[in-house]
């Protein structure tokens, strides 16, 4: 039972929208590159990850010519990416 609580559950907040408000973590800078931690974007027409328009904000907070580049999945769970941005 609780097997299909937590897998229900999993589904429901993978199907969740995150708002564009929603900030992340800077998680490294290089001088280069920064990499911000947060919760993923997925909708129907889109199903990777993106990062809100508030990380995107943030990472030109810390360089202002950010360009963003790519996501990965978080090594240490399975609801954040890291969302790499050029300098």
């Amino acid at each position: 039972m609780r097997i299909v609580a937590l897998a229900a559950l999993g589904l429901s907040l993978a199907g969740c929208a995150i708002p564009q408000d929603q900030r992340g973590q800077v998680y490294e800078f290089t001088g280069e590159t920064v990499t911000i931690r947060g919760a993923f974007v997925s909708t129907s027409k889109q199903r990777f990850a993106a990062p809100t328009e508030a990380m995107v904000a943030q990472a030109k907070e810390v360089c202002p010519n950010a360009t963003y580049l790519g996501a990965n999945p978080s090594p240490t769970d399975g609801y954040t990416s890291l969302f790499l941005f050029r300098c």
